[in-house]
C-alpha cells in the first residue's frame, strides 16, 4: 500500500503558483481580444465581408468566452488548493494537541 503525505505549505505554495496562473491567463485574453478588435475588419465591407464578420464576430466571442472561463476555472481551483491546506494544516495542529494533551492525562 502506497502511503499518501500531504505537506499544507506546499500545496499553499501550488495554490499561490495557480493564481497567478489564472491572473496571467485572464490578462492575455484582454490582450488578444484588444488584439483582434483593434484590427478593424479586414475582410471588407461588401455583402459577403459583412456577413462573414458578422458570424466572425459571434464565433470569436465565444472563443473569448470560453478560454477566460478556463481562466476562471484555474483560479477557483487555486483557492479551493488553498481552502484544503488550511484544513490539512488545521487539522493537523489539532491532532498534535490531542496527542500531547493525551499524554498528560496520564
Amino acid at each position: 500500500m502506497t502511503e499518501l503525505t500531504i505537506d499544507p505549505e506546499q500545496l499553499t505554495q501550488a495554490s499561490c503558483k495557480l493564481t497567478t496562473v489564472a491572473g496571467d491567463m485572464a490578462s492575455d485574453v484582454q490582450a488578444l481580444q484588444s488584439t483582434i478588435v483593434g484590427s478593424g475588419s479586414p475582410w471588407g465591407a461588401d455583402d459577403a465581408g459583412s456577413v462573414f464578420g458578422m458570424l466572425y464576430q459571434v464565433v470569436l466571442g465565444k472563443a473569448l468566452e470560453t478560454i477566460a472561463g478556463r481562466a476562471d476555472q484555474v483560479g477557483y481551483a487555486a483557492e479551493g488548493l488553498a481552502a484544503h491546506s488550511e484544513a490539512f494544516a488545521s487539522t493537523e495542529t489539532g491532532v498534535k494537541a490531542n496527542i500531547t494533551n493525551a499524554g498528560k492525562a496520564i
